[in-house]
């Protein structure tokens, strides 16, 4: 792993992935952007990062307003001059059934888990296909691939950012650029301790995520990296996401019907009305 003299842009850079990347990163003489919207978590890890080889920079913004993750990524390319790698973490969780969704609702996730990642997409693509070269790496999940009830809202927008990542690959390669896009299952963060449950009791949807199940942010981080050396098209782990969706490929009754019986029946029965 050489990522020295590289520019890399965590989106999401407060969070538990984002935050494993830049420590991984920690010993290479490179620039390391963070960028998210808690400004406080930013400056708690840079400070904890001292006497490190990288040098970290901190833009404290929301990544959903496309004027503000504009400029962040134009005031990245006036000091360094390129961006190298885009690593997109921003993302959160909506547990619900369906009907409990209003527009407000859909809204919300779109804005976050779609255009959060968008906005930061964009602007790093025009600089790097003016560059012609660099790397992006999306952050979408196993559920947008394979059917995930109760978790529509974010099912749909990861389902998005594989469909962007995968079609926007194809258009980058004349300018030398790669995207990446990361299937992720079920990793150890605060994603699904501070989801948003509309109608389900926090104490009963814990009990449903076996903590043995879960990658640690720390494994993420690093198969993320060699992901993103590798120009792989999609990543998929850890070993429960990559069953998932070679059950649900080659035998997708069976998917769906394990999915009925254990993930439906059991969130449905604690939905209350």
């Amino acid at each position: 792993m050489d990522f020295s003299g590289k520019v890399v842009v965590i989106t999401g850079g407060a969070s538990d992935i984002g935050k494993s990347i830049s420590t991984q990163l920690g010993d290479e003489k490179c620039v390391i952007v963070l960028m998210d919207i808690n400004r406080k978590g930013l400056e708690e890890f840079k400070e904890s990062q001292k006497g490190r080889n990288a040098r970290i920079i901190l833009f404290a913004g929301d990544m959903t307003d496309e004027k503000i993750v504009e400029n962040c990524f134009n005031q990245v390319k006036t000091e360094y001059g390129k961006i190298d790698y885009l690593f997109n973490i921003v993302g959160y969780a909506m547990v619900a059934d369906a009907r409990d969704m209003t527009a407000e609702h859909w809204k919300d996730i779109v804005n976050v888990n779609f255009f959060g990642v968008l906005y930061p997409t964009q602007a790093g693509y025009k600089i790097m296909a003016e560059q012609r070269s660099g790397s992006i790496i999306n952050m979408s999940s196993i559920g947008g691939v394979v059917p995930s009830p109760f978790n529509t809202g974010y099912a749909a927008t990861k389902a998005a950012i594989i469909s962007l990542s995968t079609s926007l690959r194809e258009e980058a390669k004349e300018f030398g650029v790669n995207i990446s896009v990361v299937c992720a299952g079920g990793i150890d963060t605060k994603l699904w301790d501070d989801a948003r449950l509309l109608n389900i009791p926090a104490e009963g949807f814990k009990k449903l995520i076996p903590p043995s199940t879960l990658a640690s942010p720390e494994k993420a981080a690093s198969i993320m990296i060699k992901g993103s050396l590798k120009k792989k098209r999609m990543i998929f782990f850890p070993a429960s996401g990559k069953i998932f969706n070679f059950i649900y490929k080659f035998m997708p009754i069976v998917y769906c019907t394990g999915v009925e019986k254990i993930t439906v029946r059991s969130l449905r029965s604690l939905r209350q009305k």
